[in-house]
């Protein structure tokens, strides 16, 4: 039955390779799914128009919801090896290259690698 009213959409006629995989469940299509089928099947370029952050931002919002302890540290371990200009770690001293650069792009990339670093141990 889900699959019959899904073949009345004419958006989905237009994709007869992958409309089984990818709506087969589904009962019909949401408007925002509609709304992105259109341009992209139009062949128009949607770089650039948030389509990642309209996914990722509400994920983000609620992991970071969940695990609020964990996001306080990660802020407050950047804050905190920005201004020291290294990593502690069991009273050792660990040096990422561009913590104290005033080229952001560089401080960002350094504190991103603290941060990895820190996790691995």
């Amino acid at each position: 039955m889900a699959l019959q009213s899904l073949v009345s959409d004419s958006l989905l006629l237009k994709l007869p390779n992958t409309f089984r995989a990818f709506y087969g469940g589904f009962i019909g299509l949401h408007r925002v799914q509609k709304q992105a089928l259109t341009p992209i099947l139009d062949g128009r370029d949607l770089v650039g128009s948030g389509k990642s952050e309209a996914v990722l931002a509400p994920c983000l919002e609620r992991v970071e919801m969940r695990y609020p302890t964990l996001f306080d540290w990660i802020r407050q371990f950047k804050k905190q090896n920005l201004h020291q200009g290294y990593v502690l770690h069991d009273n050792k001293r660990k040096y990422f290259d561009g913590l104290k650069s005033s080229n952001i792009e560089n401080r960002k990339i350094a504190v991103n690698n603290s941060i990895k670093w820190i996790l691995k141990y």
